[in-house]
């Protein structure tokens, strides 16, 4: 066609019909104004009307156009001359036109549908993978854009060479037969590396088959972030193995849907016999466990830690679970978890809780276990109405024993009297208190002849001698018996009422029993009611103080924050009467709220004034911390003294925070919620066991100051150590109150003591005296300086 010459349109027309009718694409001829004078029914088809505009009926961009123009369209265009473009579009069809110049008032214009090439080069070159076109020989006739990013070649370094030259070296003999696999029609879907412009390897995986013409279409998805995380799931797969703990999944239901391969170690089952969860926990723990879970299950709960013990092994094992919700496409599916072999440490917890309330020489309870079922008989009492009998019993000229047969001796004849008294009494009554005596406790009492009829058992049973060193010797006891309520009605002043008569009876007369209620002086009651009434008074007109004790950075020595104590004071400044006095009579009027909201107050003003980042700490009462409106009201009191809860903790009693420890969790949750620090006072005091502590939200342990001062001892040394070392293992900071001297702060420190409080730093002391602390370099000075050196 590029001789054609017509000389007239007649002529043009008539030879051009017979080409019209069977040209099998599109086919228009144009005047010299672009208007379209004929057309075949091809072009008729796409939608092109004769007699009308041909670039108002079909779209060229405007540089095309006025490149046509230009070039079609000026005088001295020559018949002949030809032009192809690409990016016409009519209809939502894409055309490809061919334009060819008649003459110079006639152009004719070919015309191709390529709408199925130009999608499909669209969907080629917008894959989000790697798309190549090769012959049956393997060699590539087209790569889209992925394909070129991926591999960092352009265009033309890919297109006509061999597949061959980009696969890696070691898998290019497998070529010939994929293809050959291809060619009998199979669909071939296979992993390999090609080599990137930079001369990595890259794995894909690739999916190929025949799409006829001797075309092969292969699709390559990058594998890469696959295999990185395959790595990654590889090496944490056996990592996990590294440690004794096996991780699970359970299901809604409860069922085991995933595990690592520590199982058989911890529930010494095989994988096959893993289903329901609940099975391999023993059956008086599923309720438990079940509950638990159903918690979290239900987004009542966002973690638990709960100990149990196995079911269906050998030796049935302690575990210990940590779990927390599954959640996927955010909604709970399931349960995670990790479980540990808690056996060991649910023995040394056993050991500890013993050493903790027991006597190591007798394996009598102690005195901190005394204190602790004192109070709770005394509780007991109160409520049903009864006596209960407070003794201590003094072995007579015990010290003679120790001094001349030595102390071996006097351990023997110490475990002798204790077994002697447990026969009488039981185990369950008798304590040992201190050196040689001992204490009784008969709770739930009845008359108080009872306690002459006790007393003379116990003599009777100390009557028979002692075998000592191949000899025979008699011993005799003397007790001091008080009775609730009739010579106290707290715990301490039982106890200061049953030693006040053991003193009057060894004073007066050993071998003998003495109750409180027959001593010469008989005003201690009539005193205790007008303290009572005193204290009334002075708490309605606010008369009581706030003292602070400072708390100091073991390794600094720097004052760190402040425990606020509550004082009663004369105008003189002399005390009316101790805290150990008058906040049992407090707590028993019904009064230590009151108490307590002075006292804080005093102490929250004290601490905005200072406008320094000490920490506050405050005693927690029992009435205080169940008061449906007690967090309200502290939250209150912060903000009227622009005070936040991080600036303040709060010190519950061990015992306190155990007596109901569902309800005190909640509560405890709550505070923390808010902000503020937890600290369980007293601890080791309490009747927890340590079984309970790890599911307190608390911050910190404070070391009971009985066990302080008995640190210079074996068993006082060995308890705090345990305690220290087991707060650590629950990361809780260490407090450690009643220090009186730089041995005790030593060994503190070295067992790891964060925090210490007493009397060697400073005692409680007012406001101003507080604030020179302050800035005492002295302080500091005592952590490394013994002031009892020479």
């Amino acid at each position: 066609m590029e001789n054609v010459n017509l000389n007239s349109l007649e002529s043009i027309e008539f030879s051009l019909t017979s080409l019209f009718a069977s040209w099998p694409e599109g086919m228009v001829l144009l005047d010299d104004h672009f208007r379209i004078l004929s057309s075949n029914a091809v072009a008729r088809s796409l939608g092109l009307r004769e007699n009308s505009k041909f670039f108002e009926e079909i779209h060229l961009s405007r540089g095309n156009r006025e490149d046509f123009q230009k070039r079609f369209c000026a005088p001295e265009c020559q018949a002949g001359l030809c032009s192809d473009w690409e990016d016409m579009s009519l209809g939502g069809n894409f055309l490809r036109g061919f334009f060819l110049k008649v003459n110079q008032d006639r152009t004719l214009v070919l015309l191709r549908d390529t709408t199925a090439e130009t999608y499909y080069r669209v969907l080629m070159d917008q894959a989000p993978d790697a798309i190549l076109i090769f012959d049956h020989q393997g060699t590539i006739i087209k790569i889209n854009q992925m394909g070129i990013d991926l591999l960092g070649f352009q265009a033309p370094q890919v297109e006509g060479r061999f597949l061959s030259d980009f696969v890696a070296e070691s898998e290019r003999r497998l070529l010939p037969l994929r293809l050959a696999r291809l060619l009998k029609g199979q669909l071939l879907t296979v992993e390999i590396n090609l080599i990137t412009a930079s001369g990595h390897l890259v794995p894909f995986e690739v999916r190929a088959r025949e799409i006829g013409q001797n075309r092969i279409q292969a699709i390559l998805h990058d594998l890469t972030r696959r295999k990185l995380h395959e790595m990654e799931m590889e090496f944490y797969g056996e990592t996990m193995e590294l440690f004794e703990e096996v991780a699970l999944e359970l299901d809604a239901e409860m069922r085991i849907t995933r595990h690592t391969r520590r199982w058989d170690r911890i529930f010494q089952r095989p994988a096959r016999d893993i289903g329901h969860f609940l099975t391999h926990v023993r059956e008086d723990y599923q309720d438990l466990v079940r509950h638990h879970l159903q918690q979290i299950l239900s987004g009542n709960r966002d973690r638990a830690i709960i100990q149990f013990k196995t079911e269906g092994a050998k030796n049935a094992l302690w575990v210990e679970g940590k779990f927390r919700p599954l959640i996927r496409d955010g909604k709970i599916c399931g349960v995670r978890s990790v479980l540990r072999d808690a056996s060991i440490d649910h023995i040394t917890e056993k050991q500890i809780n013993f050493y903790t309330n027991h006597d190591t020489l007798t394996g009598l309870p102690n005195r901190t276990r005394l204190e602790e079922k004192l109070r709770l008989g005394l509780r007991r009492s109160e409520t049903q109405g009864t006596r209960l009998i407070l003794g201590f019993i003094d072995l007579d000229f015990f010290n003679q024993i120790n001094n001349f047969y030595g102390h071996r001796a006097g351990d023997y004849v110490l475990q002798q009297a204790a077994e002697r008294i447990v026969g009488v009494v039981g185990v369950e009554r008798l304590f040992r208190w201190s050196g040689d005596r001992f204490a009784l406790l008969i709770p739930e009492a009845g008359e108080k002849e009872q306690a002459d009829q006790v007393a003379s058992l116990i003599f009777e049973a100390m009557r028979r001698p002692f075998d000592i060193d191949e000899q025979q010797h008699r011993l005799t006891s003397t007790l001091g018996i008080a009775i609730y309520p009739d010579d106290g009605l707290t715990a301490d002043h039982l106890i200061r009422m049953a030693e006040q008569a053991l003193l009057y009876a060894k004073a007066s007369q050993r071998n003998h029993v003495q109750l409180a209620s027959r001593l010469p002086m008989r005003t201690q009651q009539r005193d205790q009611l007008i303290l009572k009434n005193r204290l009334l008074s002075a708490v309605e007109n606010e008369e009581l103080q706030a003292f602070f004790q400072p708390k100091i950075d073991a390794r600094s020595g720097k004052v760190v924050g402040m425990e606020a104590l509550a004082r009663w004071l004369n105008p003189d400044g002399n005390p009316v009467a101790g805290p150990g006095t008058f906040i049992p009579i407090a707590e028993n009027a019904g009064i230590i709220g009151e108490v307590s909201r002075i006292v804080n107050r005093r102490a929250f003003r004290f601490l905005a004034d200072l406008h320094s980042d000490l920490n506050l700490s405050i005693n927690v009462s029992r009435h205080q911390l169940f008061q449906p409106d007690f967090l309200q009201n502290l939250r209150h009191e912060l903000t009227f003294f622009a005070l936040q809860p991080e600036q303040i903790t709060l010190e519950i009693t061990e015992s306190l925070a155990m007596r109901d420890p569902q309800r005190a969790e909640q509560v405890l949750s709550d505070l923390k919620r808010d902000g503020f620090n937890l600290s369980i006072d007293d601890f080791g005091t309490g009747y927890s066991g340590l079984s309970q502590l790890h599911l307190m939200p608390v911050h910190e342990l404070k070391l009971d100051i009985t066990f302080v001062h008995r640190i210079h001892t074996l068993d006082g040394f060995n308890i705090l150590k345990a305690i220290t070392a087991m707060a650590q293992a629950l990361q809780l900071g260490v407090v450690a109150e009643g220090v009186e001297d730089f041995q005790a702060l030593q060994s503190l420190i070295a067992m790891g003591v964060e925090t210490i409080q007493g009397n060697y730093f400073s005692p409680p002391v007012n406001e101003a005296l507080f604030q020179s602390l302050l800035t005492d370099p002295a302080l500091a000075q005592k952590l490394s300086a013994d002031p009892a050196a020479p």
